[in-house]
């Protein structure tokens, strides 16, 4: 058997948020990925793709996201003789950092295969604030500061049943950081305030795809897969300073998280003639969280504190995707791609009372009642444009732009003071821009995307 040994460095420079996915090919181009087919990169969504990877692959995916952003902001007004003026400030830095390698191996009909993964990431967000008049004057900051890193183990393997592939992947995750926060005030005639605190935080999960593809783009070819993902995850104090005075942490404020996730995508393509790809894409997501923290708390006619863990709130958020693509092969070197796709989404949030007692307007309420609720509900569509031009057989440059349109209605209820709220046609929308380059050199593919 005549063995192929190919080494693919994949190199992303995102100024948006870390959420390009793990080709950079296809983030170049907007994202794109239901009609523009990338070998090397879609077994890690779909595990029974490798089949259609030959011989030995190992590729090396450093992802690379920072992005800095600073505000500044002043306003005067006058009421009578008296004029107020407040400043106001911003920073904000994020970077993120993946180190993935991933090894592939086919064996005939059958493809086994891992990677691994270093990952870490960093944030900072300083607010500070002035406002005065004749009299007065506030002024204030905070400030948090985050850290962390994270690994990821995963196994996979496929197997090609000639009209059929099936494949799986199973992942061990662990994560862990540190939150820094500090907050400082000031007022005219009152006693300035401050406080520092330190948190820190791990977690670990597990993550499960099963994936099954059938057929070629020539006829038609349908890709399914399912992925299943666990995330227990659990934060307590480490240092906490309040007016200068170190709080006791000998029973700390535990907060805890299991989140879970699902979903099923269902991919159809076909070539609709030599230079026209069309696919559609069908998808159903949901995921649910339920929060909880371990503290103090005084039961009502006791005067000794119980410390045990409690229930404080839980969340369920579901949605599907419909989405329709094409690819048009221009010319030999060039190639367009448009997305579209529509995701409406519902969510709800509960927060539960931890302790029992009576309300101001005196109505009881019992430990594990629902003291707030919320929901939302509100379509996402988004359209995606890309394309990619070979300048020549060994360099090739790429671009996209994708445009993201919301529109939402939400409610809520507070309990504890009854009251509700409701909002109806919330809109927004977002544009990126996106770029990005390939340089083959033979035994060595860079791919670049910003």
């Amino acid at each position: 058997m005549k063995t192929t040994f190919v080494l693919i460095l994949t190199i992303t420079i995102s100024v948006a948020a870390f959420s390009q996915g793990q080709s950079a090919r296809l983030a170049g181009m907007g994202n794109l990925s239901i009609a523009l087919p990338d070998p090397e990169s879609e077994a890690l969504f779909n595990p029974a793709k490798a089949t259609r990877l030959k011989g030995l692959i190992i590729r090396g995916n450093p992802f690379l996201s920072n992005y800095s952003l600073k505000r500044e902001g002043s306003s005067t007004s006058s009421s009578g003789s008296s004029s107020y003026s407040s400043s106001s400030s911003n920073e904000i830095d994020n970077g993120v950092t993946l180190l993935p390698v991933d090894v592939l191996l086919s064996l005939g009909p059958l493809v086994l295969g891992g990677s691994g993964a270093l990952s870490s990431y960093s944030s900072k967000n300083i607010n500070s604030y002035d406002q005065s008049s004749s009299s007065y004057r506030s002024t204030g900051q905070s400030e948090y500061e985050t850290n962390g890193s994270g690994k990821t183990f995963t196994a996979r393997g496929a197997f090609d049943l000639g009209i059929l592939s099936v494949g799986g992947a199973a992942s061990l995750i662990s994560q862990a950081g540190e939150l820094k926060q500090s907050w400082s005030s000031s007022y005219t005639g009152g006693t300035p305030g401050s406080s520092q605190s330190e948190y820190k935080d791990e977690g670990n999960g597990k993550n499960f795809q099963v994936g099954a593809l059938m057929g070629t783009p020539e006829q038609f070819e349908i890709s399914v897969v399912a992925f299943l993902q666990n995330i227990n995850d659990e934060g307590k104090p480490t240092k906490i300073v309040e007016n200068g005075i170190p709080r006791p942490l000998d029973k700390p404020d535990v907060s805890f998280n299991k989140d879970s996730f699902s979903g099923l995508t269902a991919d159809v393509r076909h070539q609709l003639t030599e230079s026209v790809l069309l696919g559609g894409r069908f998808s159903l997501l949901s995921s649910t969280s339920e929060m909880s923290e371990k503290s103090q708390w005084y039961d009502q006619g006791s005067s000794q504190p119980i410390y045990e863990e409690r229930k404080t709130g839980n969340s369920e958020v579901s949605s599907y995707q419909l989405a329709a693509a094409l690819t048009w092969q221009v010319t030999g070197t060039a190639l367009l791609g448009l997305e579209f796709s529509l995701a409406p989404t519902t969510s709800t949030h509960k927060s539960f009372y931890t302790t029992s007692g009576t309300t101001f307007d005196n109505r009881r309420y019992n430990r594990g009642d629902v003291q707030y609720e919320s929901t939302y509900e509100g379509p996402m569509k988004s359209l995606r444009l890309g394309g990619e031009i070979a300048v020549s057989e060994s360099f090739t440059v790429r671009s996209g732009a994708q445009v993201i349109w919301i529109s939402a209605e939400s409610s809520s209820k507070q309990y504890y003071q009854p009251g509700s709220s409701e909002a109806k046609g919330q809109t927004s929308s977002t544009f990126y821009v996106s770029g990005g380059f390939s340089y083959n050199l033979g035994f060595m593919r860079i791919d670049y995307a910003l």
